[in-house]
């Protein structure tokens, strides 16, 4: 390493060390300086003539709200597409020291900077200045300014190493904004529609497998396909056919509000008389314990393969309580609570399947060469 190199990163480091240090005296400032009750609820904010006079100026604006929401969905994005990029590497390139070194950088960035917002939403600074109909929530840092700020500017370090001098490396600079702009609609849709769709289908969660893999059948394909096609007639025929009854029955909808079996309901008396709903409740309380006993053994299995045979007891144990406490917690923070958890069975195991998709491509190639040998010659 030249010396020249040795001053730069010194210099970083240096800078990085001081920037850390002056956080952690503005932290230690907002809970000494000037603290008064002057929040929603009688919050204690710190520097309070200071905050107090500017928000007496500026007032409530959620236009700016709105544009540092998406501003961070946008940061959001770009992380997501990293993590993508860093997938196709290893994909493509078949081991994880392969990957370039930088992508582990911002994949420590990115843990690092979930780290610090747990650990804010835990041991609150400061809160929000306004109640937003949630209650007291934590204001400091900003999520959306700590994400749009640590995200997009890893994400122009990264244009500026990969992409050539010039016009080109603006131009990376600038779709890496405005794509991450446009990401934010994609998101929105998917995160409601795809996370919704999960609890009908179980599709990429991992847990199916369990009950295919008990089937006896020739071979891995049809077993495969009739997993599609549980996807296809539960999703596709049975949930369409459920919003269609409900868009078309004339029921009232709150819009942006969480809606239950109740909306379900109304919508079927509605439509086919009020007997309608006396069906529509028995199919649920089917639906809902059959759901029970399914996701009772897969944990069941699942904890004992992890832990042996010692753990089934504690873990029904512990499964019956979780049951008893989702179906009496709001409706909204259990479906945030089945969101992460879904979203933490989904990842490791999406990865799992692209990463045997070439086994998947060579039985499927096998199986239509055995039962379609037509369509091969052609």
């Amino acid at each position: 390493m030249s010396n020249r190199s040795k001053k730069i990163k010194r210099a970083k480091l240096i800078s990085g060390t001081v920037l850390m240090v002056l956080f952690l005296l503005l932290i230690a400032a907002l809970k000494i300086i000037d603290v008064q009750p002057i929040g929603p609820q009688g919050s204690e904010v710190g520097f309070a003539t200071l905050n107090g006079a500017f928000h007496r100026l500026t007032g409530v604006n959620m236009t700016w709200y709105d544009i540092t929401g998406a501003l961070g969905m946008a940061a959001i994005a770009v992380a997501c597409g990293f993590g993508l990029f860093g997938l196709w590497q290893l994909i493509k390139r078949g081991s994880l020291k392969r990957v370039d070194r930088d992508i582990y950088a911002l994949a420590g960035l990115y843990i690092a900077m979930g780290i610090v917002y747990v650990l804010f939403e835990k041991a609150v600074v400061n809160y929000r200045p306004i109640d937003m109909g949630a209650g007291l929530e934590p204001s400091f840092p900003s999520s959306h300014t700590m994400l749009t700020c640590c995200i997009m500017s890893s994400a122009i370090w990264q244009f500026r190493r990969r992409i050539k001098p010039g016009v080109l490396r603006g131009i990376a600079v600038l779709l890496c904004v405005v794509g991450g702009a446009l990401g934010i609609g994609i998101i929105e849709a998917m995160k409601r529609g795809v996370s919704r769709g999960v609890f009908s289908n179980e599709a990429g969660l991992g847990s199916a497998p369990m009950a295919h893999a008990a089937a006896e059948t020739p071979g891995p394909i049809q077993q495969g396909l009739y997993g599609i096609f549980e996807v296809f007639a539960d999703t596709t025929v049975i949930c369409t056919m459920t919003s269609l009854v409900i868009l078309m029955s004339g029921t009232p909808i709150e819009y942006g509000q969480p809606a239950g079996v109740e909306l379900t309901n109304a919508a079927f008396a509605m439509t086919y008389g009020k007997y309608a709903s006396v069906v529509v409740a028995i199919g649920l309380s089917l639906f809902a314990g059959s759901t029970i006993l399914s996701w009772g053994l897969y944990g069941t299995r699942c904890a004992e393969y992890l832990f042996g045979s010692k753990v089934i007891k504690p873990y029904q144990i512990l499964f019956c309580i979780v049951v008893v406490m989702g179906a009496v917690m709001d409706l909204s923070l259990a479906w945030d609570i089945s969101d992460t958890l879904n979203a933490c069975m989904a990842i490791p195991n999406l990865i799992g399947l692209l990463l045997l998709s070439p086994v998947v491509i060579k039985l499927a190639k096998e199986y239509s060469a055995e039962h379609f040998p037509e369509k091969q010659k052609a």
